[in-house]
């Protein structure tokens, strides 16, 4: 007696990841910042990325959701930031955030 196996094809498709944003006030212009996770971005990591965008030091500005200042030793998600927030800039004359 012969067995038959029917094969199924299985068809894989890789979608990209879905990328989490955030919207920074960068006085006057809001500028949007996107990366892979919010759960894995730390507050630093983006605060690179804003500082790049508006040609700032790290040390010239803080991070502010509202009227709180971001903690940097947190993942954005730690920090209470969710995707499609918005954060502002705040000159400063010194920062200590992501020192």
């Amino acid at each position: 007696m012969k067995k038959v196996l029917m094969g199924a094809t299985v068809c894989v498709i890789a979608l990209p990841a879905a990328a989490d944003s955030v919207y920074v006030d960068l006085g006057g212009s809001k500028e949007r910042f996107t990366f892979e996770s919010i759960e894995e971005t730390s507050v630093c990591m983006l605060k690179r990325q804003v500082a790049a965008a508006a040609g700032l030091e790290m040390k010239d500005f803080n991070l502010r959701r509202g009227s709180n200042r971001l903690n940097d030793s947190r993942t954005l998600k730690d920090a209470y930031v969710s995707d499609g927030a918005s954060l502002n800039v705040e000159l400063v004359e010194r920062s200590n955030q992501c020192r």
